[in-house]
């Protein structure tokens, strides 16, 4: 049988709670299982065209992730299918099979480009560029923030349909230092995009040979899952995504 889908691994964190999820997904946003009939181990299951295939029997499953999925119940049997040698865990037809119920989860390459979230502006001081908008322009500015991570300060000038974010090198290695350094009085430096799924998004970039600053999104100043692409790739415009799942809207 071959495989369609995305595969799906199982593992214990280091609270003892089992989590589920997929290759590309960081571990810590994987939904904890909060019921099933498996010894507490690393696993590995497959999830083929409505079908789990797993090395044991893994039913009923119930996983719980109160961020990105609902409440869901894997319902399903145990059998051994003609020309299979492992048994596979069969999902009943119902609303809540997960195939159904989180289509994303269960094809690789679903994912889609939503909207433009915000543009940002490298400065080298970030509160003269604050005040501008906050003092001259009369919008609401936000409090600036460290994300010692990407080595930036952030403010977020809001607008109703689009944000403009102000960042200024934080540390001595900070990543936009050297822009700065060549803008002294800062500019343009990149333009966000949202996408419902960032780690589909990221096998399709990897397909297509488009490069990204890390192996992995990040977190980043909104608290969602951001990427960088190189920019030799895209135009010479630095484009970061940002993972924001249908229904969950821009933060």
């Amino acid at each position: 049988m071959s495989s369609v889908g995305v595969e799906l691994f199982f593992w214990m964190d280091n609270n003892g709670i089992m989590r589920i999820g997929y290759d590309g997904l960081p571990r810590d946003q994987w939904p904890k299982v909060i019921q099933w009939n498996l010894p507490a181990r690393d696993g590995i299951i497959w999830l083929l065209d409505g079908i789990l295939k797993c090395p044991e029997k893994i039913c009923p499953l119930i996983v719980e992730d109160v961020d990105y999925y609902d409440v869901y119940v894997m319902a399903c049997q145990t059998s051994v299918l003609p020309g299979e040698k492992d048994p596979v865990a069969q999902f009943e037809s119902r609303p809540l099979d997960i195939a159904s119920r989180h289509p994303t989860l269960c094809t690789v390459n679903s994912w889609k480009i939503t909207k433009l979230n915000h543009v940002a502006i490298a400065v080298p001081d970030l509160e003269k560029a604050a005040s501008f908008y906050r003092d001259i322009l009369r919008v609401e500015v936000s409090e600036p923030k460290p994300i010692k991570e990407h080595g930036v300060t952030t403010v977020f000038v809001r607008l109703d349909n689009i944000n403009i974010e102000l960042i200024q090198p934080l540390g001595d290695n900070s990543p936009i230092s050297k822009f700065i350094e060549s803008n002294k009085n800062g500019g343009l430096h990149h333009l966000c995009i949202e996408v419902d799924n960032i780690y589909n998004c990221l096998k399709h970039l990897k397909d297509k040979n488009i490069r990204t600053l890390s192996a992995e999104p990040k977190i980043g100043a909104s608290g969602a899952p951001v990427l960088f692409l190189h920019p030799k790739d895209t135009c010479s415009v630095l484009h970061e995504l940002e993972h924001v799942p249908e229904n969950h809207g821009s933060h």
